[in-house]
């Protein structure tokens, strides 16, 4: 009998096992163009190889059309030129000296023009690249550089070889990280001085992992004073494309030229970049805040018409530009606050005395059945329409409450408006001089700051430890000092009103706008095309209507730069703004809520009190957020104002400004959300000692010192710290001593204790404004 082989035609069972094998974990996290897709068995798709292609194939055409569209807004004739902002790291470091050597390596026969001392900016072409080149200098001007880089295509750094890089230096490239960057170069100003060739090799290493520690992608550290380098410098930025920055190329900006003032208006001329220039939406001037664009013109040509034809064509102004763009009956509104028509008065003339708040009723000690929440409802509703608005309070209370709205930071000596972080001095030698100036404190104010440091640091050393924890006086009323504090079942799912009245609440409050997706209408303006005259790339003349004339006097100086921001819709809308924040690795003093802080969220800059918490739990109903005292170290939290709307994850950062005028990064983040449904609320713990113990019966002391407090916050459930629950069962003599029944056994070493709620508001933001005399 012949030999027989086994079928193959069966097909082969897979290997079933709950976990990953080595072999699937490396095709999953490969360096695929489109990863394998996990998940059940029915809904799993293998990426084949031609899938991969077009993926592929799809990714190469969308950077196509990224590096054509740079070339139609950088190349050719009538091409806009690319901004560079050279950025001096320290005190030796000089960004005209760093400018002539570039150009000098391109054409060393070059005539090269003087420049001039109090210019920010000079222009050239490139001949030999083909290529329009605008470089900026700002200077030693804190405010002037961190602008210039925002608005930058390409951000040059001048290190030394000699120098380390000063605090003011550190502080100008940390911030101009979190704020966004573009392509950074990093060049050395004097490696020449060097004269051993191991030693260059070891500077250039150090400068090296210096500037890696900031951006990553530093593969090189450039010495300027060295032909061939200075030349390799000239050729990027002539041949590459700049990254870019998201925040800033969805909207349309654009860098002063020249300005003009005459009679309220102000013509800036300059080139659109990033998004078409829309008429109808407001224009952002940092330091001085929004304003309406009265017309756009066209000044790509610049021939003017005769006058009799000038007079008749109504669409060219006195200078002999054509109108390009002119707003519409849709242009956006200055005003920033919503309209309040709406007057709430009380049905009831009287109420009965209140009690305790649990949820939505008051407990009264002399009532068997709890209360409702009593309404404030518009004049003329009914019985049946009152039901579905929300409840309110009844007492009329100030929103300046001493205990929540005073500074726990003392901020004398603090900018009423903008301080200036470094004043340009007339040559090096003063400004050395003045940065190594130390002015000694007397006696007294030494003391003082010495002493309001050391409380600051223990009073967040304490609430790190003991959070929320509060302490009663044996001579004060619980009832009074507690009386705008509530109880909740739960933390999770206890019902909280955001739209309920509170007389504490701001003034503003029933004013601000609410969005009803905030997601969705982002998505919305982000993908909305836009259509018009004003193209990215094109010499327009933007006219501003209702400008004051400080405006054109503080940018009409040399070394003050003027960039112009579009906004989205409803960008100047006043709302509950949220953003996630973190504290800063290097700055080490403490930071509480509600302490001034300059904030710098895309092109806007702002005074603000921000209101520190956590982010409310994934699938709460309530929305609600605890209220953090501090900001700890290396703990993320949520920060609230009252501010401006804000569409996208943009870069915020956090100064704090010092008694001398000079700022430090006090933390960094980004925006979040603007939403006013989220309730912000602080918790405030009372704990008590078990005095007696028997069974589940315990006898509590030191929570409460009289039998009127313990009878008013007997609805409130009590908890221990070893995870057991109760509630007051009956005050015990005059002291505030009572019995307390739980459901478990309880030691001597357990503390007793109960949680209070009280809603915290936001505090409204400001707007940094400059001066004439401000030279920040």
């Amino acid at each position: 009998m012949a030999h027989h082989h086994r079928s193959n035609v069966k097909p082969k069972k897979p290997f079933k096992s709950k976990h990953a094998s080595k072999s699937s974990l490396k095709e999953r996290y490969s360096n695929n163009v489109e990863p394998k897709r996990t998940g059940p068995k029915s809904i799993q798709h293998t990426s084949t190889k031609a899938d991969r292609r077009n993926t592929a194939k799809q990714i190469q055409l969308n950077k196509r059309n990224e590096a054509a569209m740079n070339n139609r807004i950088f190349g050719g004739k009538n091409g806009a030129p690319k901004v560079i902002t050279i950025v001096p790291l320290c005190a030796n470091v000089d960004p005209w000296s760093i400018l002539r050597n570039l150009l000098v390596s391109v054409d060393p026969e070059a005539d090269l023009p003087l420049f001039e001392e109090n210019s920010y900016q000079y222009n050239t072409t490139i001949t030999r690249f083909k290529q329009k080149l605008q470089f900026l200098m700002p200077g030693k001007n804190f405010y002037s550089l961190v602008d210039a880089c925002k608005a930058s295509d390409y951000v040059i750094f001048g290190l030394s070889a000699t120098q380390e890089v000063d605090e003011f230096g550190e502080l100008v490239v940390r911030t101009a990280q979190c704020q966004g960057i573009s392509s950074v170069i990093s060049v050395v100003n004097d490696m020449s001085v060097i004269d051993n060739i191991k030693i260059r090799g070891e500077v250039k290493k150090s400068l090296q992992s210096f500037m890696n520690f900031f951006f990553s992608d530093q593969d090189r550290v450039f010495a300027s004073d060295v032909s061939q380098d200075a030349l390799n410098v000239m050729r990027a930025l002539c041949t590459s494309h700049p990254r870019g920055i998201f925040w800033r190329d969805s909207r349309a900006y654009l860098l002063a030229q020249s300005i003009d003032y005459k009679e309220g208006k102000l013509a800036v001329k300059g080139i659109v970049r990033g998004k078409g220039l829309d008429p109808d939406s407001l224009i952002h001037i940092q330091g001085f805040g929004d304003f309406q664009v009265n017309c756009i013109y066209d000044a790509s040509d610049l021939k003017t018409k005769p006058s009799d034809t000038m007079e008749e064509d109504k669409n060219v102004n006195e200078a002999g530009l054509v109108e390009l763009a002119a707003p519409t009956e849709n242009q956006e509104q200055l005003e920033t606050l919503a309209p309040n028509d709406v007057s709430m008065e009380m049905e009831m003339e009287s109420e009965p005395p209140r009690g305790v708040r649990l949820d939505d009723f008051y407990y009264l000690d002399n009532e068997e059945e709890p209360i409702p929440v009593t309404k404030r409802v518009p004049k003329g509703t009914s019985s049946y329409q009152a039901v579905w608005i929300p409840g309110v309070d009844e007492e009329e209370e100030q929103y300046s409450d001493v205990e929540d709205t005073e500074l726990l930071v003392e901020n004398e000596g603090g900018p009423e408006e903008e301080q200036p972080a470094s004043e340009q001095d007339e040559s090096e030698v003063e400004d050395d001089a003045k940065s190594e100036m130390f002015v000694e404190l007397n006696e007294d104010e030494e003391t003082r700051q010495y002493e309001d440091y050391r409380r600051r640091m223990k009073e967040q050393q304490e609430d790190l430890e003991f959070p929320d924890e509060l302490e009663l006086d044996p001579k004060e009323l619980a009832r009074e000092r507690l009386k705008k504090y509530r109880g909740l079942r739960s933390f999770y799912t206890s019902p909280w009103d955001a739209e309920e009245y509170d007389p504490s609440e701001p003034p503003e409050w029933r004013q601000l706008y609410k969005l009803e997706n905030y997601r969705n209408l982002k998505n919305k303006l982000y993908k909305q095309p836009f259509i018009g005259e004003a193209k990215p790339g094109m010499s327009v003349v933007v006219e501003l209507r209702d400008v004051p004339v400080s405006v054109y006097n503080y940018y009409s100086q040399p070394n003050n730069m003027l960039v112009l921001y579009s906004l989205m819709a409803y960008e100047n809308r006043t709302t509950v703004s949220h953003f996630t924040v973190m504290k800063h690795s290097e700055y080490e003093d403490p930071i509480a809520s509600k302490e001034e802080l300059i904030m710098q969220v895309g092109p806007r800059r702002l005074y603000v009190n921000p209101l520190y918490s956590d982010a409310p739990a994934s699938g709460a109903a309530n929305n609600l957020q605890k209220y953090y005292k501090y900001l700890q170290a290396k703990q993320p939290a949520l920060g609230t104002i009252i501010g401006p709307i804000v569409f996208g994850g943009l870069p915020v950062t956090l100064f704090k400004p010092m008694p001398d005028g000079s700022l430090r990064l006090a933390a960094t983040g980004s925006f979040l959300k603007s939403d006013t449904s989220s309730v912000i609320v602080k918790r405030a713990v009372l704990t008590g000692h078990p005095f007696k113990i028997h069974k589940k019966l315990i006898t509590v002391r030191y929570m409460f010192f009289n039998p009127e407090d313990v009878m008013w916050f007997k609805p409130i459930q009590l908890f221990t710290k070893q995870g057991r629950t109760g509630f007051i069962k009956e005050p015990l003599g005059t002291h505030g001593y009572f019995k307390a029944t739980f459901n478990g056994k309880l030691t001597v070493q357990d503390t007793i204790a109960m949680s209070l709620y009280k809603r915290m508001y936001p505090i409204r933001s400001r707007l940094l404004t400059l001066n004439e005399d401000s030279l920040q």
